[in-house]
């Protein structure tokens, strides 16, 4: 499983020449089996657009809805389960969002399926 975070999908989408080589290889997988995307992060994206900090080239409905119709990305939404898990992961980040990717990312089995390392966001390390 591929989780993107904010800035991955976004350079992924917009500018992939941002993303460093092993998050292009992440993303390229993607294309073929699918990427998860926390719905928090189409909220982080209409939040920079309202401030005028990015700019997408089209409406943030429109991005979202050419991002659902390309097949490769999944959008997970927020659900209590989700945030109940999140309150039990026993490692700190600086991102408290980051704790939030990794538990919409729990797959079925209930282990999380990823553990970030110290510092830093995930897309810097796909």
């Amino acid at each position: 499983m591929i989780v993107l975070d904010t800035c991955s999908l976004v350079w992924w989408t917009l500018d992939a020449g941002r993303l460093s080589p092993r998050a292009r290889r992440a993303c390229r997988r993607a294309e073929s089996t699918k990427a998860v995307v926390s719905s928090i992060s189409i909220w982080e994206i209409g939040i920079k657009v309202e401030r005028g900090r990015l700019d997408l080239g089209t409406s943030l409905e429109d991005f979202v809805v050419r991002l659902k119709s390309a097949g490769s990305v999944e959008i997970v939404s927020v659900s209590d389960a989700i945030w109940l898990r999140n309150l039990r992961l026993v490692w700190n980040h600086r991102d408290q969002l980051v704790r939030y990717w990794s538990s919409s990312a729990t797959p079925s089995s209930g282990k999380s399926a990823f553990q970030p390392s110290s510092g830093g966001t995930m897309g810097a390390r796909l």
